[in-house]
This record gives structure tokens, C-alpha cells and sequence, in this order.
């Protein structure tokens, strides 16, 4: 490569042969490659001849299963995690600098929010690099991080755990990230790029200037025009005004045609349809899942040994009623992250995705009853098979441009 007067050495790194681009390529792990195709249009193309991954493919992030039944974090500060795409089927190990001595709870497309023992957290694309913080916890009044427990904040009269953080909206929407915390014991906060500080949300059985010992516990929670909405165990949803936080939630009934919940015999959760309503899904099991867990999971719903079936209803305004949904259009993903549609055209329709089922990666629920599948990933290329994580299976999209389902 010759330089001509007045080049830079930057100018002609698009012009590096194909076979100098593989040499590089050799060296780097899936997720580097997604991030070498997006540095220029040449490289772009050697990077599809990779068949491995494509942008915007459904894929799971996991982590090493805890083998020994010992529930301890021995390798956290790696950063290695499992990256299985559920198309190909194909599994690779990769490596983040940004995921040493953090674990993820939560994720939207290509962001994953992580998170540390101390509260810390972040918002991290692994294609990109790029990381966003988010206000410390330390800014809700009368609330301080637990000096006694991981992950855990104070806030009376409980500690709570960190759950789940439901990233709603990314950092590339242009009113930039909206992200609404949820803790044990029904705790709920939410923060937005606009923001600097978490705003906490009432619990449904709050009472002013009393010490609540019974909160209402939640599920699942998304944000659908300007209001968070929290499920509980029953299919209730509560809904809270963002414009008005310190508010009391207005609740919402559940379908009637749900069969008692058995808990812990069922999963529920939230998601907004294709046309804009609000949706909530009631996963089924049987046999109480009674081991501890192949991974360490802070947001468990699914704790049964065999999943069984799925309902979906759907809140149709007009009629100000739920409807039954007998069928959907394209896949639909669910779990720690928060709710996408397939959008690739790769997957079977009218099927639900469920990550963290009991001692299985994820399962493939069929919308009409039929049979359902288990996924199961054999990490090759790593080990990853020693000690416990906190870092449970997720639902993630690797993508080198914005999504067409929904927004950012």
C-alpha cells in the first residue's frame, strides 16, 4: 500500500485487500467481526461472506452453567459470555471488556444494560462499543445502596434486589433512553435521558406516611404512552403516569378466560402489538421446578420443569375489553430483555420465544397449543461450562443498523 502525497495511513484502510481483511478477521470473535462491518463499505462485504451472523438476527446471550449446583460466581471478571443464534443454531464464545465483574438485566435490540454488586449501571452495545451511564440509585430519596447484600438497595422497610431494568428505549432514539427498574418487593423506578436521577413509582397498596410490609409484587413491566405498566401473578396490570409519578397507579382488570395461576406454575408478561395495544402473555407449566437452577437467575418467572402452553390477549380500546389472540404474524421474543417481533423473515410465525425457562435456555412456544420446543445451546469454541453466573439467558439482536419493528 503506497501512499501518495498528501494520503494518511487512515484514508486507505478501506482499500486493504480482501485477503489482509480475512487475516484480521481470523483474529477477532463474532461480535468484532459485526463491529469490523460497520468501519466501511468494503469491509462491510467481506464481512457477509461470514455466515455466522447477520444484522438483526435473533440470537441468546447465556453464560456458563453452574455444573456443580455450587451458586458460586468463580469467573464473573472474564467477560466471556455465549452468543447462540436460534436460526443456524450455530454457538460461539466472545469476549467483552465492558461485561468484567458485570452481569446484564436487561437489553433492547443491540443495547444490554449491565449491571455491577454495587448498583452500578450502564448501558452497553457490544457491535459499537459504546457505553451510557445511568444515575446511580443513590439519587431516589430515602433510598441508599445495601452495604450487606449484592445488588441491593435500601429503600423501607425491605432490601431489594435488582430484578430486571426494561430498557424501552435505546440511546439512538431520539428523545434518547427511557428505562424503568424493577426491584423485589414490588419496588419500580424509572429514569430518561432527560433525567439524572431514578424516579420512584408508588406501590398500588401504598399509604402515605405509613411503612408498607405488603406491597404488590410485579412480574413484568414495560412503558406504552407515557405510562409504565407493572403485571402481577394474576394478569392485573397497574399503570402510572410519568407525568405525574407520585400519583397512585389506575389498574387495569385481567383477561377472564385465564385459568387460576397454580403459582408458581405460570410466567406473565407484557409486550405492545404490531397495531400499537397492550398485550399480556400467561406461560404455562407443570412440576415445580424445585432445583436451584442452573444459573444464577436475580428475575426468575418461569421456575417449572415443563412448560406447556401460552395465552395471549390483546386490549382492544374500542370495546375496552381483551381479546383472545389465536394468532401472530411473526415471532414473538420475550424474557429478560425487553419484547421484539422477528423481523428477518429466518423464524417460523405465530410462535412465542421464551428465555429462562427452568433448566433450559429457552423454549418455543407454538400461539395454537401445539407442541413445544426446548433450546439448548452447547457453547463451542470456550469453556464456559465452570461455576455459576448471574448472567441469565437473554434474548439479543446484533445489528449494524437500526431495526424495523418498533423503534430504538
Amino acid at each position: 500500500m503506497t501512499l501518495q502525497l498528501g494520503e494518511t495511513v487512515e484514508g486507505r484502510w478501506k482499500d486493504l485487500p480482501d485477503d489482509m481483511c480475512y487475516l484480521i478477521l481470523d483474529h477477532l470473535d463474532h461480535i468484532s467481526v459485526l463491529s469490523f462491518s460497520v468501519t466501511c463499505k468494503p469491509w462491510a462485504k467481506v464481512c457477509s461472506s461470514i455466515p455466522v451472523f447477520k444484522s438483526g438476527m435473533a440470537t441468546l446471550i447465556t453464560s456458563r452453567p453452574d455444573v456443580d449446583g455450587s451458586r458460586i460466581e468463580y469467573d464473573l471478571h472474564d467477560g466471556l459470555f455465549g452468543l447462540n443464534v436460534v436460526s443456524t443454531q450455530a454457538s460461539v464464545v466472545c469476549q467483552s471488556h465492558a461485561l468484567e465483574n458485570r452481569f446484564w438485566v436487561g437489553g433492547k435490540n443491540d443495547w444490554v444494560v449491565l449491571c455491577d454488586d454495587l448498583l452500578n449501571v450502564e448501558l452497553f452495545n457490544p457491535i459499537t462499543n459504546t457505553r451510557v451511564p445511568l444515575p446511580s440509585f443513590s439519587t431516589i430519596p430515602d433510598a441508599s445502596i445495601d452495604p450487606y447484600f449484592s445488588s441491593s438497595l435500601q429503600y423501607a422497610p425491605f432490601s431489594r434486589l435488582i430484578e430486571r431494568i426494561a430498557l424501552c428505549q435505546t440511546p439512538r432514539h431520539p428523545d434518547g433512553y427511557l428505562a424503568v427498574a424493577q426491584f423485589s418487593e414490588g419496588f419500580l423506578a424509572f429514569t430518561s435521558a432527560s433525567n439524572f436521577s431514578w424516579v420512584a413509582l408508588k406501590n398500588p397498596t401504598d399509604v402515605d406516611g405509613m411503612v408498607n410490609y405488603c406491597p404488590e409484587h410485579f412480574l413484568d413491566a414495560i412503558v406504552h404512552m407515557n405510562n409504565v405498566l407493572a403485571v402481577n401473578m394474576y394478569g392485573e396490570i397497574y399503570s402510572w403516569d410519568m407525568r405525574s409519578p407520585s400519583v397512585h397507579p389506575t389498574r387495569m382488570m385481567a383477561p377472564t378466560q385465564v385459568p387460576h395461576p397454580g403459582f408458581p406454575f405460570r410466567g406473565v408478561y407484557l409486550a405492545i402489538s404490531p397495531p400499537g395495544s397492550v398485550m399480556v402473555i400467561f406461560v404455562h407449566g407443570s412440576a415445580l421446578y424445585h432445583r436451584q437452577g442452573m444459573r444464577i437467575l436475580p428475575h426468575v418467572q418461569c421456575r417449572f420443569a415443563h412448560p406447556d402452553w401460552v395465552l395471549i390477549f390483546e386490549f382492544e380500546q374500542g370495546s375496552n375489553e381483551w381479546r383472545r389472540v389465536s394468532s401472530l404474524e411473526s415471532s414473538l421474543f420475550i424474557g429478560l430483555n425487553y419484547p421484539f417481533y422477528d423481523c428477518t423473515g429466518d423464524l417460523k410465525n405465530n410462535h412465542v420465544y421464551v428465555s429462562e425457562i427452568g433448566d433450559h435456555d429457552a423454549a418455543i412456544f407454538p400461539v395454537d397449543m401445539g407442541e413445544v420446543e426446548l433450546l439448548d445451546y452447547p457453547i463451542k469454541g470456550g469453556s464456559l461450562d465452570v461455576g455459576a453466573s448471574r448472567r441469565t439467558p437473554m434474548w439479543f439482536r446484533p445489528t449494524i443498523r437500526p431495526v424495523q419493528d418498533g423503534a430504538y
